[in-house]
């Protein structure tokens, strides 16, 4: 997410830095490409790996502003060093057309989705 962050909603609740560790709860990050805002990511609780960048986000969603297509699951994953989300488990999935609901999901930065 590095350079494609851009600014935090002024919400969160910084819980703690700790062994590494920060935890964040109420956590919406605005991710922009060439000064045009592409996602929204919420979290009810968050977790970042201060020494790789991974995060953990629990209650989360992840929205393409662009389309207004989203996804959201009890747990999304950021790798860092893949540049993409991971789903491990269940989601939900919504479009214009609809919302579906599955089971291991990739996320990049683009929008694209495509099943673990």
């Amino acid at each position: 997410m590095g350079e494609a962050l851009r600014s935090l909603h002024d919400d969160f609740e910084m819980l703690s830095i700790a062994k590494g560790k920060a935890r964040i709860n109420n956590l919406t990050l605005h991710l922009y490409r060439d000064n045009l805002q592409t996602l929204v990511i919420t979290a009810k609780q968050t977790e970042v790996n201060l020494t790789n960048s991974d995060a953990r986000f629990a209650g989360a969603s992840i929205k393409d502003v662009i389309t207004g297509r989203d996804v959201s699951s009890k747990k999304i994953i950021w790798n860092q060093r893949q540049s993409r989300f991971e789903i491990p488990g269940k989601y939900m999935a919504r479009s214009t057309k609809g919302q579906a609901v599955g089971r291991g999901l990739y996320v990049d930065l683009d929008f694209k989705l495509t099943a673990i």
